[in-house]
């Protein structure tokens, strides 16, 4: 009767042994095929209230499988057609009398910039009034050699001495007239007693005003730029694309760009035009796109810089917006919807890997299949992992 006790007694030990085995080795099996990190994170589901929720400004969104953009990075600069932008120089050195602009101050085509004060002004004014008043002797004189000559009256010296100098004088007189009106002085009108210093230099095309070098007092050189006047309309972005990237581009691709600094405010556009050669030097070609809604980049500025992304292929991936993906530590979570019951919610940590962001989405690829529209929290969930849970 012992002996078949201890018989039994074995038996059941073996067994027990055996079941702890297997125990062990489905939970191993278990744990490989669901791949999920050990962290007390994911192995815990954290509880927070509807309340909590609500104050938190939390939100709820869906794990999608979409076709997500290959893309490669470039730097780029924001800028304007150079038909938009002018560098404002005197065609006469002079003083400048009076300014009263600031940098940013709008100004319309034709409204005066600044004015400029010279004497040689007063000469070139006196230059084309004496000759205008000479034309007519001149031109009266030639006529009347010119019928001399005809009737074999006068020798054709004087004929052509009275045609040279009436060509010379029209001629001076164009010239003249034209420098008066390139210093905006009005030359139909101008009269002995209008003769003037000052000249007014105008705006060549409605802008905002930029890079100021002059103030009062100072000579202004005729090949010094006083200031620049720039036109933010049909804003677009030039990109740098190493040459070994340029096989990939398409005229139409799709590109987003964004401030370094603001990286949440996402512009989109296509490519426009595709440079045809190569900078030597840094071994890139200059690609230019156009936004496709010129309102949405109203705050930009021409000269600043951004980084951009341009579309070249599509792939099959799965994605969520980038507010859902929480780093912690060295690994990255999202935060699943398990369930709500009795005013709480319950959510489970899952490890991802993050990869390529396109339009404020990620792409991930979660340690464990979840299925498509998986509901997640998107937005509010960083203090949860960072801080031990809800409860905290």
């Amino acid at each position: 009767m012992k002996k078949y006790l201890y018989i039994l007694f074995a038996f059941g030990l073996l067994s027990a042994c055996n079941s702890s085995k297997n125990k062990e080795a489905d939970n191993k099996q278990t744990e490989m095929s669901t791949a999920q990190p050990e962290t007390e994170a994911q192995n815990e589901n954290i509880e927070i209230t509807k309340a909590q929720f609500k104050a938190n400004d939390m939100a709820f969104g869906k794990v999608q499988i979409v076709d997500f953009p290959e893309y490669i990075e470039v730097t780029g600069m924001v800028d304007v057609p150079p038909k938009n932008k002018a560098s404002i120089s005197p065609v006469m050195g002079g003083y400048v009398q009076s300014f009263n602009l600031l940098e940013g101050d709008y100004v319309k085509k034709g409204q005066v910039l600044f004015s400029l004060k010279n004497p040689e002004y007063i000469n070139l004014q006196e230059e084309y009034l004496a000759t205008k008043n000479s034309l007519d002797y001149l031109k009266s004189d030639y006529e009347r050699q010119k019928q001399l000559k005809e009737e074999q009256i006068t020798s054709v010296k004087k004929y052509l001495k009275a045609k040279s100098e009436y060509q010379s004088a029209l001629s001076r007189y164009h010239s003249l007239r034209k420098q008066l009106q390139m210093l905006n002085i009005n030359a139909d009108k101008l009269s002995s007693e209008q003769i003037r210093s000052v000249i007014y230099i105008t705006a060549p095309l409605s802008g905002y005003v930029t890079d100021i070098n002059i103030e009062k007092g100072v000579y202004l050189e005729p090949v010094q730029v006083a200031m620049k006047v720039v036109n933010n309309q049909h804003k677009h972005v030039e990109m740098k694309v190493f040459e070994k990237d340029v096989q990939k581009l398409k005229v139409g691709q799709d590109l987003i760009f964004f401030q370094p600094d603001y990286p949440q405010k996402i512009y989109e556009g296509e490519v426009h035009l595709i440079g045809k050669n190569i900078d030597e030097k840094q071994r890139t070609v200059n690609v230019h796109g156009h936004l496709k809604d010129e309102k949405q980049a109203a705050s930009l500025l021409p000269g600043m810089f951004v980084t951009a992304k341009i579309a070249t292929d599509n792939h099959k991936a799965i994605v969520v917006p980038e507010t859902a993906v929480i780093d912690e530590g060295n690994k990255q979570f999202i935060l699943v919807k398990q369930k709500e019951e009795n005013e709480k919610i319950i959510l489970l940590p899952i490890e991802v890997k993050a990869g390529n962001s396109w339009k404020n989405l990620i792409e991930i690829t979660p340690v464990q299949k979840l299925p498509e529209n998986t509901e997640i929290l998107i937005k509010g969930g960083y203090f949860l992992l960072g801080a031990g849970g809800g409860e905290e």
